[in-house]
Protein backbone atom coordinates (compact mmCIF):
# COMPACT_ATOMS: atom_id res chain seq x y z
CA UNK A 1 0.00 0.00 0.00
CA UNK A 2 2.80 2.56 0.94
CA UNK A 3 6.20 2.27 -0.68
CA UNK A 4 9.51 2.19 1.86
CA UNK A 5 10.79 5.22 0.98
CA UNK A 6 10.64 6.70 4.38
CA UNK A 7 8.06 9.06 3.98
CA UNK A 8 5.54 6.66 5.73
CA UNK A 9 7.36 5.42 8.59
CA UNK A 10 8.09 9.46 9.27
CA UNK A 11 4.44 10.43 9.34
CA UNK A 12 3.81 7.14 11.59
CA UNK A 13 6.27 8.11 14.45
CA UNK A 14 5.40 11.56 14.76
CA UNK A 15 2.04 10.73 15.83
CA UNK A 16 2.66 6.96 17.32
CA UNK A 17 3.54 8.92 20.26
CA UNK A 18 -0.37 9.15 20.87
CA UNK A 19 -0.20 5.36 21.66
CA UNK A 20 -2.36 4.52 24.83
CA UNK A 21 0.70 2.33 25.67
CA UNK A 22 4.33 3.05 24.94
CA UNK A 23 5.50 2.47 21.94
CA UNK A 24 9.07 2.15 22.87
CA UNK A 25 11.88 2.47 24.77
CA UNK A 26 13.74 5.63 22.88
CA UNK A 27 11.13 8.40 22.40
CA UNK A 28 13.25 11.43 22.42
CA UNK A 29 13.68 14.42 20.06
CA UNK A 30 17.37 15.99 19.40
CA UNK A 31 17.13 19.16 21.46
CA UNK A 32 17.96 22.42 19.61
CA UNK A 33 20.67 25.07 19.84
CA UNK A 34 23.09 22.80 21.12
CA UNK A 35 26.20 21.78 18.82
CA UNK A 36 24.95 18.77 16.61
CA UNK A 37 27.61 16.21 15.59
CA UNK A 38 28.74 16.57 11.97
CA UNK A 39 28.41 13.82 9.16
CA UNK A 40 32.07 12.88 9.88
CA UNK A 41 32.93 14.24 13.54
CA UNK A 42 34.04 12.33 15.83
CA UNK A 43 31.58 10.99 18.66
CA UNK A 44 34.45 11.81 22.04
CA UNK A 45 34.14 15.45 20.00
CA UNK A 46 30.87 16.16 20.37
CA UNK A 47 30.65 14.64 23.54
CA UNK A 48 33.19 16.96 24.95
CA UNK A 49 30.86 19.92 23.55
CA UNK A 50 28.28 19.28 25.48
CA UNK A 51 29.68 18.20 28.77
CA UNK A 52 30.05 21.45 30.42
CA UNK A 53 26.59 22.11 29.80
CA UNK A 54 25.43 19.29 32.75
CA UNK A 55 27.23 20.72 35.33
CA UNK A 56 24.29 23.15 36.43
CA UNK A 57 21.55 21.70 34.05
CA UNK A 58 20.20 19.42 36.74
CA UNK A 59 16.71 20.15 37.75
CA UNK A 60 16.63 21.89 41.54
CA UNK A 61 15.43 19.35 44.36
CA UNK A 62 11.96 20.38 44.54
CA UNK A 63 11.03 18.99 48.25
CA UNK A 64 12.31 18.04 51.24
CA UNK A 65 9.41 15.19 51.05
CA UNK A 66 10.90 11.20 51.16
CA UNK A 67 9.80 7.63 50.63
CA UNK A 68 10.90 6.60 54.03
CA UNK A 69 8.06 6.22 56.16
CA UNK A 70 6.37 4.18 53.33
CA UNK A 71 9.46 2.49 51.61
CA UNK A 72 10.63 -0.25 54.16
CA UNK A 73 13.84 -0.94 51.65
CA UNK A 74 14.64 2.92 50.97
CA UNK A 75 14.58 3.44 54.92
CA UNK A 76 17.03 0.51 55.32
CA UNK A 77 19.26 1.59 52.72
CA UNK A 78 19.41 5.54 53.60
CA UNK A 79 20.73 3.41 56.78
CA UNK A 80 23.01 1.47 55.42
CA UNK A 81 24.39 4.68 53.50
CA UNK A 82 24.79 6.89 56.85
CA UNK A 83 26.42 4.29 58.36
CA UNK A 84 29.38 3.44 55.90
CA UNK A 85 28.62 6.30 52.55
CA UNK A 86 30.56 4.12 49.92
CA UNK A 87 29.28 4.02 46.43
CA UNK A 88 27.31 1.31 46.39
CA UNK A 89 25.59 2.56 49.02
CA UNK A 90 24.74 5.42 47.30
CA UNK A 91 23.56 3.31 44.10
CA UNK A 92 21.37 1.24 45.99
CA UNK A 93 19.81 4.51 47.20
CA UNK A 94 20.28 5.94 43.38
CA UNK A 95 18.42 3.08 42.72
CA UNK A 96 15.30 2.87 44.87
CA UNK A 97 14.75 6.79 44.30
CA UNK A 98 14.76 6.14 40.58
CA UNK A 99 12.42 3.04 40.73
CA UNK A 100 10.22 5.14 43.28
CA UNK A 101 10.38 8.09 40.01
CA UNK A 102 12.09 10.63 42.32
CA UNK A 103 15.06 11.19 39.96
CA UNK A 104 16.10 14.50 41.20
CA UNK A 105 17.09 12.45 44.49
CA UNK A 106 18.16 9.49 42.24
CA UNK A 107 20.59 11.98 40.83
CA UNK A 108 22.54 13.33 43.48
CA UNK A 109 23.20 9.74 44.51
CA UNK A 110 24.59 8.99 41.37
CA UNK A 111 26.81 11.94 41.71
CA UNK A 112 27.77 11.14 45.40
CA UNK A 113 28.50 6.95 43.93
CA UNK A 114 30.78 8.99 40.97
CA UNK A 115 32.73 11.48 43.12
CA UNK A 116 33.53 8.51 45.30
CA UNK A 117 34.58 5.55 42.82
CA UNK A 118 35.24 7.88 39.40
CA UNK A 119 35.50 4.50 37.77
CA UNK A 120 31.53 2.97 38.25
CA UNK A 121 30.11 2.45 35.44
CA UNK A 122 27.25 1.80 37.23
CA UNK A 123 26.80 5.87 38.49
CA UNK A 124 27.59 6.52 35.15
CA UNK A 125 24.95 4.65 33.48
CA UNK A 126 22.82 5.75 36.62
CA UNK A 127 23.36 9.60 35.74
CA UNK A 128 22.81 8.58 31.85
CA UNK A 129 19.40 7.43 32.42
CA UNK A 130 18.37 10.59 34.42
CA UNK A 131 18.80 12.73 32.29
CA UNK A 132 17.23 10.64 29.47
CA UNK A 133 14.65 10.36 31.88
CA UNK A 134 14.21 14.27 32.36
CA UNK A 135 14.15 14.49 28.56
CA UNK A 136 17.76 16.01 28.11
CA UNK A 137 19.63 13.14 26.72
CA UNK A 138 22.08 15.82 25.45
CA UNK A 139 23.71 15.73 28.85
CA UNK A 140 23.18 12.28 29.48
CA UNK A 141 25.94 10.92 26.71
CA UNK A 142 29.23 12.05 28.10
CA UNK A 143 28.29 10.02 31.08
CA UNK A 144 26.39 7.08 29.07
CA UNK A 145 30.45 7.10 27.16
CA UNK A 146 32.44 7.36 30.02
CA UNK A 147 29.79 4.13 31.66
CA UNK A 148 30.60 2.00 28.13
CA UNK A 149 34.67 3.35 28.62
CA UNK A 150 34.74 1.44 32.50
CA UNK A 151 32.63 -1.52 31.39
CA UNK A 152 32.71 -2.05 27.56
CA UNK A 153 31.00 -5.65 27.60
CA UNK A 154 28.49 -4.23 29.62
CA UNK A 155 25.26 -4.66 27.60
CA UNK A 156 23.42 -2.51 30.24
CA UNK A 157 25.68 0.03 29.80
CA UNK A 158 25.76 -0.32 25.91
CA UNK A 159 21.72 -0.13 25.96
CA UNK A 160 21.97 2.79 27.56
CA UNK A 161 24.29 4.59 25.54
CA UNK A 162 22.40 3.21 22.94
CA UNK A 163 19.11 4.88 23.22
CA UNK A 164 20.70 8.39 24.02
CA UNK A 165 22.70 7.91 20.54
CA UNK A 166 19.09 7.02 19.10
CA UNK A 167 17.77 10.50 20.66
CA UNK A 168 20.24 12.05 19.32
CA UNK A 169 19.64 11.28 15.89
CA UNK A 170 21.98 8.95 15.19
CA UNK A 171 20.72 6.00 14.27
CA UNK A 172 23.33 4.03 12.78
CA UNK A 173 25.62 4.53 15.28
CA UNK A 174 22.50 3.13 17.76
CA UNK A 175 21.87 0.45 15.40
CA UNK A 176 25.12 -0.51 15.89
CA UNK A 177 25.62 -0.40 19.99
CA UNK A 178 22.51 -2.63 20.08
CA UNK A 179 23.52 -5.37 17.73
CA UNK A 180 26.54 -5.14 20.37
CA UNK A 181 23.94 -5.71 22.88
CA UNK A 182 22.16 -8.52 21.75
CA UNK A 183 25.77 -10.25 20.74
CA UNK A 184 26.41 -10.00 24.62
CA UNK A 185 22.54 -10.93 25.96
CA UNK A 186 21.22 -12.84 23.47
CA UNK A 187 18.80 -13.29 25.83
CA UNK A 188 17.93 -9.89 26.68
CA UNK A 189 14.76 -8.24 25.10
CA UNK A 190 15.19 -5.38 25.73
CA UNK A 191 17.79 -5.07 23.17
CA UNK A 192 15.52 -6.65 20.79
CA UNK A 193 12.97 -4.21 21.29
CA UNK A 194 15.77 -1.49 21.13
CA UNK A 195 16.68 -3.19 17.40
CA UNK A 196 13.68 -3.35 16.55
CA UNK A 197 12.63 0.20 17.32
CA UNK A 198 15.67 1.73 15.08
CA UNK A 199 14.80 -0.53 12.05
CA UNK A 200 11.44 0.71 11.96
CA UNK A 201 12.92 4.22 12.50
CA UNK A 202 15.12 3.79 9.47
CA UNK A 203 12.41 2.34 7.24
CA UNK A 204 14.04 -1.53 7.17
CA UNK A 205 10.46 -2.90 7.97
CA UNK A 206 11.39 -6.26 7.65
CA UNK A 207 14.07 -6.31 9.70
CA UNK A 208 12.13 -4.59 12.54
CA UNK A 209 9.11 -7.09 12.39
CA UNK A 210 12.59 -9.86 13.17
CA UNK A 211 13.50 -8.32 16.12
CA UNK A 212 10.21 -7.50 17.21
CA UNK A 213 9.34 -11.28 17.30
CA UNK A 214 12.52 -11.78 19.22
CA UNK A 215 11.88 -9.70 21.76
CA UNK A 216 8.25 -11.08 22.39
CA UNK A 217 9.60 -14.62 22.09
CA UNK A 218 11.86 -13.92 25.00
CA UNK A 219 9.17 -11.60 26.74
CA UNK A 220 5.83 -12.18 25.75
CA UNK A 221 4.02 -9.46 27.91
CA UNK A 222 6.62 -7.15 26.70
CA UNK A 223 3.82 -4.04 25.96
CA UNK A 224 6.81 -1.69 23.97
CA UNK A 225 8.07 -4.53 21.45
CA UNK A 226 4.42 -5.63 20.99
CA UNK A 227 3.60 -1.83 19.88
CA UNK A 228 6.37 -1.46 17.95
CA UNK A 229 5.73 -4.49 16.00
CA UNK A 230 1.96 -3.16 15.46
CA UNK A 231 3.36 -0.10 13.80
CA UNK A 232 6.27 -1.67 11.56
CA UNK A 233 2.89 -3.95 10.57
CA UNK A 234 1.21 -0.80 9.88
CA UNK A 235 4.36 0.95 8.25
CA UNK A 236 3.74 -1.92 5.69
CA UNK A 237 0.44 -1.68 4.63
CA UNK A 238 -0.86 -4.56 6.83
CA UNK A 239 -3.57 -3.13 9.09
CA UNK A 240 -4.90 -6.77 10.21
CA UNK A 241 -1.49 -7.86 11.67
CA UNK A 242 -1.21 -4.11 13.27
CA UNK A 243 -4.48 -4.32 14.90
CA UNK A 244 -4.28 -7.67 16.12
CA UNK A 245 -0.92 -6.77 17.60
CA UNK A 246 -2.46 -3.50 19.29
CA UNK A 247 -4.75 -5.48 21.00
CA UNK A 248 -2.32 -8.26 22.02
CA UNK A 249 -0.57 -5.17 24.09
CA UNK A 250 -3.55 -3.95 25.63
CA UNK A 251 -7.50 -4.51 25.51
CA UNK A 252 -9.98 -4.38 22.43
CA UNK A 253 -10.48 -0.36 23.04
CA UNK A 254 -7.17 0.59 23.10
CA UNK A 255 -5.98 -2.00 19.81
CA UNK A 256 -9.11 0.30 17.97
CA UNK A 257 -7.70 4.01 19.55
CA UNK A 258 -4.02 3.04 18.43
CA UNK A 259 -5.01 1.54 14.75
CA UNK A 260 -7.21 4.80 14.46
CA UNK A 261 -3.62 6.61 15.05
CA UNK A 262 -2.07 4.45 12.27
CA UNK A 263 -4.72 5.59 10.17
CA UNK A 264 -4.91 9.01 10.91
CA UNK A 265 -1.05 9.50 10.21
CA UNK A 266 -1.93 7.53 6.75
CA UNK A 267 -4.58 10.31 5.76
CA UNK A 268 -7.24 7.69 5.62
CA UNK A 269 -9.76 9.59 7.87
CA UNK A 270 -13.42 7.85 7.45
CA UNK A 271 -11.54 4.94 8.91
CA UNK A 272 -9.70 6.27 11.40
CA UNK A 273 -12.83 8.01 12.32
CA UNK A 274 -14.60 4.18 12.73
CA UNK A 275 -11.77 3.14 14.85
CA UNK A 276 -11.93 5.99 17.16
CA UNK A 277 -15.73 5.54 17.46
CA UNK A 278 -15.11 1.71 18.04
CA UNK A 279 -12.82 2.83 20.98
CA UNK A 280 -15.51 4.94 22.25
CA UNK A 281 -18.08 2.46 22.22
CA UNK A 282 -15.78 -0.27 23.81
CA UNK A 283 -14.86 2.34 26.52
CA UNK A 284 -17.54 4.60 27.14
CA UNK A 285 -16.33 8.34 28.41
CA UNK A 286 -13.18 8.05 26.98
CA UNK A 287 -12.70 11.54 25.74
CA UNK A 288 -9.49 11.23 23.65
CA UNK A 289 -11.32 8.62 21.78
CA UNK A 290 -14.15 10.92 21.40
CA UNK A 291 -11.51 13.74 20.40
CA UNK A 292 -9.82 12.11 17.95
CA UNK A 293 -12.88 10.92 16.19
CA UNK A 294 -14.15 14.20 16.04
CA UNK A 295 -11.03 15.60 14.63
CA UNK A 296 -11.24 12.47 11.75
CA UNK A 297 -14.46 13.26 11.33
CA UNK A 298 -13.10 16.90 10.52
CA UNK A 299 -10.68 16.26 7.78
CA UNK A 300 -13.36 13.95 6.24
CA UNK A 301 -15.79 16.99 5.46
CA UNK A 302 -12.65 19.10 4.53
CA UNK A 303 -11.79 16.67 1.91
CA UNK A 304 -15.64 16.32 0.63
CA UNK A 305 -16.00 20.05 0.61
CA UNK A 306 -12.73 21.31 -0.72
CA UNK A 307 -12.20 23.22 2.62
CA UNK A 308 -8.85 23.32 4.75
CA UNK A 309 -9.44 21.59 8.28
CA UNK A 310 -9.70 23.89 11.03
Amino acid sequence: MYGRDGSWVVVVCTLAAACTSACGVIRHGAVSGLPQPGASGELETYIEQVRHLSVSAAPPLPSSETLESRDGHLREALKALQASPTADAHLRVAALYRRAGVLDQAFGHYQAAATIDRQSAAAYEGLARTWRDWGRPDLGLADAWRAVYYAPDSPEALNTYGTLLMALGRPDDAARTFSRVTELAPRASYGWTNRCYVAFERGALDESVGFCRRALALTPELTDARNDLALAYAAGGDLTSALAEFERGGDEASGQYNLGIVLLAARQFAPAAEAFERASMLRPGWSAAQVRAAQAHRHVVALATGTQEP
